[in-house]
């Protein structure tokens, strides 16, 4: 080729390595993409699981004599106990709670404490009250449900003295914002 003023222009190489780069480039926004959205795997640990046991407050209280003095009788250690004599402060002395048309029974059956109500069904069945739940202003219930899971129950006994407690409620949490009553604080 021979340029207007007699030059000789040598032809310009062409570079074929495009569709190379082209898939390098589309390769490495692949890899990029799938890595920022791909969730972070935890570090896998292996914990000695096989000697661990519950050892209770006496162990514990056996270092932490000061804080274990604090604690006892506080409303963090009683907040959940099983469902005994010394822990179940509400009536279930066969008194009935009408709770939005639903009509919920208290009542024993031997030492078990006991609720008649609504299930998951809308049919009314009977319930092993498992556990209490805090013990002031309020104390709460979880019942034993079928396949051995527990449920807060939805009606509570207010704890405090008969003037403006000692009956059954809908917690005001569960109430709506409309009802909401405000209770007192108190110390054990």
């Amino acid at each position: 080729m021979q340029a207007a003023s007699g030059d000789s222009v040598k032809p310009r190489a062409r570079f074929v390595g495009w569709p190379l780069l082209v898939a390098l480039l589309l390769g490495t926004m692949i890899f990029t993409v799938r890595w920022l959205h791909e969730p972070a795997r935890p570090i896998a640990m292996r914990l000695p699981t096989r000697d661990l046991t519950f050892v209770g407050a006496p162990v514990c209280a056996s270092c932490h004599q000061h804080e274990n003095e604090l604690w006892r009788g506080s409303h963090h250690q009683l907040a959940m106990q099983r469902a005994r004599d010394s822990t179940v402060l509400g009536d279930f002395n066969h008194v009935t709670f009408d709770n939005n048309g639903v009509k919920s029974s208290f009542f024993r059956d031997g030492s078990k404490y006991m609720v008649r109500t609504d299930g998951p069904d809308g049919a009314l069945h009977d319930y092993e009250v498992g556990y209490t739940f805090g013990v002031y202003p309020l104390q709460q219930y979880l019942i034993a449900m079928p396949g051995g899971r527990l449920q807060a129950f939805g009606i509570a006994w207010d704890t405090r003295p008969r003037e403006s407690g000692a009956r059954w409620m809908t917690p005001p949490a569960s109430a709506g914002t409309r009802n909401r009553q405000r209770l007192p604080k108190r110390r054990l």
